[in-house]
This record gives structure tokens, C-alpha cells and sequence, in this order.
């Protein structure tokens, strides 16, 4: 991981760690009869039901630069997308936290819990009023078939204790396993007072595009590859080809498929 791209991560986690808080600036029940007719029936006739495609709020998104998307939604609120990867511990390191024990079950949420905490104490030095659950306990969930560990933050527009405004604010921050040490930090942020709509859209395009943050490269085979060099002799055509390669691994939690062993030795009857 270069400097470059944790200075990237590093500052657009600073944006909401540092800046965000210093903003200035019925279903009713039928009373109705049925009185069915005993001399007529009637076969009702059942549509096919249509497979559900992709959620429209996702295309409300536009990718403004890599690694951010703002938002064009109907209902104008500005709230933006951005994400990076970067090595975990690195990322511990420049956000001054605590990196989780050696023998964490989740430590992505060790993480994001520590986060949510520090959110927390900004805001109340901030002179910022908010409810019990403003700050949702970190979770994780599946996204597009993709573990996903995040937390949000709600707190409504209001004047502080200062005399001043506070616009509101909307943040979920996620974090994506890579493998090998490496996640992947999501970022959404609406400045203002949280919008259903808008983050509705933003689950939209994560279900969208989880799958697309997962890029774990494939692990590299070293040798094993066989590839004949000049002066090497050409396999037999009945030997085993490369179609017995492992395929890459597609979850962080999936366990590689064992190697195949030799063609055994047929036996005479």
C-alpha cells in the first residue's frame, strides 16, 4: 500500500472525524361483508410474478472522481459516497485507535466500535443534543452476497449551545475484509438532516457495487503453473491441464477447495 493511497484514505476519514461536527452553518381494517354468490364460481387467474431487477435508487449516483460518487437523487440532498483501500493496520495507526486483540472473533467491528465512540464524544464537545440510538451499534450484514461490518450516525439540525447551527448530519462507515491485512472503507455522508430517500439510495448502490469493493486479487499459484519452456517436453494429451486449478476464493469466510489429487492408477478387473 503506498503513501499515496493512505493519505487518500486517511483524509477522507479525517473529513468525518474532524470537520462534520464543526459545520456551521395507516393501515386501516375493512368493516366490509364478503357475500359469496352459491351459483357462481370463479377461478381466479394468477399472473406470473415478475423477477425483481436491480433497485432504481442506485442509479441516483454519479461518480464524481474514483473512489467518490455524489449524490443526484429527486430530493436534492447533499450526501456523497466515498471509499479506499487501504492496510487495516495502517488505518488503526493514522485514526489514533486501538488496534483489536490478536484473538478479536470480529475485529472490523472492534473497529467501527471505536469509531462510533469517538463520533459520539465529538459531538457532545460539540454542544450537539441527540437521541439513545442515534449511534447504531456496529453489525454485520450481507450485502450483495458480500460481508459487510458498518455503523451509523443520525443527528438532527439544531442550534447549539454556542449560538450556532448545525446543518444535521447522516454517516454510515463500513469496512470490507480485503484479505492479506487490507479492507476497504465506506463512506456515506449526508450534511444536513437525514433523508429516507437518499439513504435508501445509498443502501441501493451498496447492494449495487458490494461485490465490485470486494476485490481480493487472486492469490498467486508460484510454480504449480504448467507452462511449457524451450526444451521442455510437451504434456501427453491424456495428462491432467491447468482446467485443475483452484478456483479464486470469493468470500473472506469461504475455505479454499482442496487440490486434486493425481488421476489414481486404474485398476485390472
Amino acid at each position: 500500500m503506498t503513501l499515496r493511497s493512505q493519505t487518500a484514505a486517511l483524509a477522507v476519514l479525517f473529513v468525518a472525524l474532524a470537520v462534520i461536527f464543526l459545520l456551521v452553518g395507516d393501515a386501516g381494517v375493512s368493516t366490509g361483508v364478503f357475500l359469496p354468490e352459491p351459483t357462481l364460481t370463479y377461478t381466479p387467474t394468477i399472473a406470473p410474478t415478475a423477477t425483481p431487477g436491480p433497485d432504481p435508487g442506485a442509479a441516483n449516483w454519479t461518480e464524481a472522481a474514483t473512489g467518490r460518487w455524489t449524490y443526484s437523487g429527486p430530493s436534492g440532498a447533499a450526501a456523497s459516497i466515498n471509499f479506499e483501500t487501504i492496510n487495516l493496520d495502517e488505518f488503526i495507526t493514522g485514526t489514533g485507535l486501538t488496534a483489536p486483540a490478536a484473538d478479536a472473533p470480529y475485529p472490523l467491528l472492534d473497529v467501527l466500535g471505536q469509531l462510533s465512540e469517538t463520533l459520539q464524544t465529538q459531538a457532545t464537545d460539540a454542544g450537539l443534543t441527540f437521541e439513545s440510538d442515534a449511534f447504531s451499534a456496529p453489525i454485520i450484514e450481507i450485502v450483495g452476497e458480500t460481508p459487510v461490518a458498518l455503523m451509523r450516525a443520525t443527528v438532527q439540525s439544531q442550534t447549539r449551545q454556542d449560538g450556532q447551527q448545525f446543518r444535521g448530519l447522516d454517516l454510515v462507515q463500513a469496512l470490507i475484509d480485503q484479505g492479506g491485512g487490507d479492507v476497504t472503507f465506506v463512506q456515506y455522508v449526508l450534511q444536513g438532516a437525514p433523508d429516507d430517500a437518499a439513504y435508501g439510495d445509498f443502501r441501493a448502490w451498496l447492494e449495487a457495487n458490494a461485490a465490485t469493493l470486494y476485490e481480493k486479487p487472486a492469490e498467486e499459484e508460484g510454480t504449480g503453473e504448467a507452462t511449457p519452456t524451450e526444451g521442455e517436453a510437451t504434456p501427453a494429451p491424456e495428462e491432467p491441464t491447468g482446467e485443475q486449478s483452484t478456483p479464486a476464493t470469493e468470500q473472506p469466510q469461504a475455505t479454499p477447495e482442496a487440490q486434486p489429487t493425481a488421476t489414481e492408477e486404474e485398476s485390472g478387473d
